[in-house]
Parts: C-alpha cells; sequence; structure tokens
C-alpha cells in the first residue's frame, strides 16, 4: 500500500487534500503556514521492509499592493505624492514605476524613495505640471508572481493656446474658417463673439446656425462667407482655471468680381456707334478684357473698336465702343474681369440691323395666259421682322409694266392676274423692314401662253382675182391682237 504522511500523520488530513493509488497527491487550495512542511511517501509491502522517500513542498505567495490614489484638485505648482505598499507576498522583490505603461524616469520633479526591503515605495511630484498629467503604476515582482495597482494624476491646468487666432482674409462667397484652438485640463470652452465696429465695442456672442458654426476643435467656420462678415471677433476659451485666454482679431471679407447679369442682348443700326456696357461688383483694382466669339479682341487690329475702363464706388465697369457698326459685328462678345481674389465674366449678344437682302431664288409656276405665280426664299431679314414683299414686271421692250403688288412679309408667293397672252414678261421682288427696303432680287423671265381668238372677225371683204380665185380680208378684233392670227 501506498502512503503519504505530513508531521507523522497520515494523509489526507483534511478536505483539500487527495492521494491517489498511481503515487499521486494533489492538494487544492494550498495555504501557506499550513500546506508547506516535510512529506514522506512510504510503500508498504508483506514481502518486505517498507520503502519511503522524503521530500519539501515551501509555499510562496505573489506580492499584492494596497490601493492608493492621487489627491483631487491639484494644480500647476503644487507638489504631491502616494505611497506603494505591498500588503502580501514572499520576498526578496523588486518594486518599479510605469507611467502610461512606459517605466518612470527620475528627474529634479519626479523622485521615488523605496524602504523596507522594496514592500514600500514612495513616489514624489513636485512642482506639477502638465507634463505629469497621466496614468501611474506600481508594479511589484518576486519569483512567484508580479502585483500592480494604478493611480490617474490629474494636473488642472489652466487654457493655453493650440493655435492662438490671428487676423484672416477671406473671399466672399467661399468656405472660410478663422482658428482658434486651446488646451487644458480640464479641456477648455471655447466661445466666439462679434462686433462689427471699428474700432470694436459691443461684442455679440455667436449662435451657430447654417452660415456660422462654431466647429468641435474650437474654430469658427463660415459655410460661404460674406462681405457683411467683415469685422472684429473674439475669441474665449475658459475652463475655470486661472483667467482664462481671449484674442481679438479682424476678418477682412475681400469680393471676387462679380456680375448680377449673366447675359444682356443688345441690337444697334448698321452704320450707327454701339456701346457694350459690362460693370462687377468686388475689391480694387480690377481689371478687364473682351472676347468676340471666343477670340480676345485686340484694339490695335481692330480700328474701329475701342476699350475703356474705370472704377466705380463699388467696383469696376468697362464699355467696348464700336464705331460704325457692321453686319459682322453681330456677335458673342464676353467681357472678364478680374482683380487679386477671382473673376467673372459677362455675355452680351449684339445684334446689327440692318435693310434685309433681295429675296433668293425667284420663279414662276402655274403660267397661264393671263397669270402666272411667283415664289421666292426668305433672304436675311436684317435681323428684324420682313414687313412686305413687293413685286415688279414689264414686258419685252418695255413696251408694258406693271405692279407693284404686295403681299405680308409672313408670305413667299403672289399670283399676278391681268396679263397679256403670249407676251414675255419679265418680274422681280424685293422686300422691306422697318429699316427700309432691299434691292430687287434677280429677274425672270416667262412667256404667257397663248389664247383662242374670242371675236369672229370682221369687216370680211371678198374680191375676184380671176374664173378661179378670189382675195378674202377681214379684220382682227381689237381684244384679239396679241393672238397669232393673220389675214388671208
Amino acid at each position: 500500500m501506498l502512503f503519504f504522511i505530513l508531521d507523522g500523520r497520515i494523509l489526507p488530513a483534511n478536505q483539500r487534500q487527495h492521494v491517489f493509488q498511481n503515487g499521486t497527491l494533489l492538494i487544492t487550495d494550498v495555504q501557506p503556514g499550513i500546506d508547506d512542511g516535510h512529506y514522506s511517501c512510504e510503500v508498504r509491502s508483506q514481502q518486505g521492509p517498507p520503502v519511503s522517500r522524503t521530500f519539501r513542498i515551501s509555499i510562496r505567495t505573489g506580492p499584492k499592493i494596497a490601493s492608493f490614489s492621487f489627491r483631487d484638485n491639484l494644480h500647476e505648482g503644487m507638489r504631491t505624492a502616494v505611497t506603494c505598499i505591498v500588503t502580501a507576498g514572499d520576498g526578496p522583490l523588486t518594486t518599479s514605476w510605469l507611467k502610461n505603461g512606459h517605466p518612470l524616469e527620475e528627474d529634479t520633479d519626479t523622485m521615488i524613495v523605496y524602504a523596507d526591503e522594496g514592500f514600500v515605495s514612495t513616489l514624489t511630484l513636485k512642482n506639477l505640471a502638465y507634463r505629469h498629467n497621466g496614468n501611474y503604476t506600481c508594479i511589484a515582482r518576486n519569483d512567484v508572481a508580479s502585483g500592480s495597482h494604478s493611480g490617474m494624476l490629474t494636473v488642472k491646468v489652466p487654457p493655453r493656446w493650440i493655435i492662438e487666432p490671428s487676423d484672416t482674409s477671406a473671399v466672399a462667397g467661399r468656405p472660410a474658417k478663422i482658428d482658434c484652438q486651446a488646451d487644458g485640463v480640464p479641456l477648455p470652452h471655447v466661445r466666439w463673439k462679434v462686433s462689427t465696429g471699428d474700432p470694436p465695442e459691443k461684442f455679440k456672442t455667436i449662435v451657430s446656425s447654417s452660415h456660422v458654426h462654431i466647429l468641435v476643435n474650437g474654430s469658427l467656420n463660415f459655410q460661404s462667407i460674406e462681405t457683411s462678415d467683415s469685422g472684429f471677433y473674439l475669441c474665449e476659451a475658459n475652463n475655470g482655471v486661472g483667467a482664462g485666454l481671449s484674442t481679438v482679431v479682424r476678418l477682412s471679407v475681400h469680393s471676387a468680381p462679380q456680375f448680377h447679369s449673366k447675359y444682356t442682348m443688345m441690337t444697334a443700326r448698321r452704320g450707327e456707334r454701339a456701346t457694350l456696357e459690362c460693370r462687377a461688383l468686388g475689391d480694387k483694382p480690377m481689371s478687364f478684357a473682351w472676347k468676340k466669339n471666343g477670340v480676345a479682341l485686340d484694339p490695335v487690329a481692330e480700328v474701329r473698336y475701342s476699350q475703356l475702363s474705370e472704377d466705380t464706388p463699388l467696383g469696376g465697369q468697362s464699355s467696348l465702343i464700336i464705331e460704325k457698326v457692321e453686319k459682322k459685328d453681330s456677335a458673342l462678345f464676353t467681357c472678364f474681369a478680374v482683380n487679386d481674389f477671382g473673376e467673372d465674366s459677362k455675355n452680351l449678344q449684339l445684334t446689327i440691323q440692318d435693310i434685309p437682302d433681295a429675296p433668293q431664288s425667284t420663279e414662276v409656276h402655274d403660267v397661264s395666259s393671263r397669270s402666272i405665280r411667283l415664289s421666292w426664299s426668305k433672304p436675311f431679314d436684317g435681323n428684324l421682322p420682313i414687313t412686305q414683299y413687293t413685286a415688279m414686271w414689264r414686258s419685252i421692250g418695255g413696251q408694258s409694266t406693271g405692279g407693284p403688288l404686295t403681299v405680308p412679309g409672313s408670305e413667299t408667293t403672289l399670283v399676278i392676274r391681268g396679263l397679256k397672252p403670249k407676251t414675255r414678261y419679265f418680274f422681280r421682288v424685293k422686300c422691306e423692314n422697318s429699316l427700309g427696303e432691299s434691292q430687287f432680287g434677280a429677274e425672270v423671265a416667262v412667256t404667257t401662253l397663248e389664247e383662242p381668238p374670242r371675236r369672229a372677225p370682221h369687216g370680211i371683204r371678198a374680191t375676184p382675182l380671176s374664173s378661179r380665185s378670189i382675195n378674202v380680208t377681214w379684220q382682227v378684233s381689237y381684244s384679239d391682237e396679241n393672238s397669232d392670227v393673220e389675214n388671208v
């Protein structure tokens, strides 16, 4: 049989001790001073004397540290100390300190004193400052285990600038931001105020809105700044420690050129002077340039063109003057305004008005003995509505003329009646608008159709010539004079 013996007592002696026949002794929840000592393992048999072996079990415990904490309401310049006491655990042991997980190094303001073989350790911090804030940990180790305890040190620090506000310039219509970032313990609260007076007097607290709002980091942000936002701005940072911080800065909002109207239509009569004007709002100085159909204008090459630019109370203006405008001056002109903060452009459509061109492609249709139908193509109207078309005609040799016969400007066809049969005529058409008449278009010629006599001949006479022949004569009626009828 197999036995375990401690201090002369055969085990198990309590419920924490368990002996197994395979020669194993299991002790649960070991306790120092109770379970340590000299143990014997003895084997007895009827075949011979007992056999035994003696061994020692030593129970060692890891270190345990009593809780500690830094006191509240510590300010810059003060001092503090905490003591780390190892309340349990076997020596020898070593004690060390960490700050934010890194070994703590001693300096003129940081001192560590160890006592009682490392079971007591005191950390002293003098001349407290922001840099001392952090999590301090005391660690004790022996050959069995380690123990630790941590305490958070918070040194109250008055606000200090991370980014101090400064005078800022911005361009109207664009986003803008005035930086104001402060640090301190506890974290400072940032507040903005504005004054539009010069010099600034009464400041009004800014409340965040869709136009302007205070960012989490304290900066003042404008979604789309306006010229009315110009003024003096006060940034305050307070955390209840010290007097706080405040700075007044000037915000200057500049304006890029801006045309309120982006497109204008203009008309001018051929031969007159045309003046194209563009007026822009924005900061001065402002310069202007012109383009015609997308091509830059050269005043030297375009002798009829001249440009005049000048400042206005709210910006600047430019005039493009064209002497004796011609048809080719009908174009899209673009005025560009530029200053140090941006540019803008405006389009001006210039239309030159003139008398219309002559009708084109005049043709004759539906020819009969006494009427025809004229048609033509609508010509260039001179940039004014055509009010009417006028047709004139003449017969060959100018023996007779006809017209004028008019139709409204919306028509491009005309029926002419009362013509003579089998007569060659020449027709031409002109048009007019409110400025005057065009030239006649090219003449077209046509011969009217022949028609049978409408009246019988009269004055018939027969004169005998011989026994076998007579001479018959007659007269043709006046209305049939254009018929191809001969006296026989």
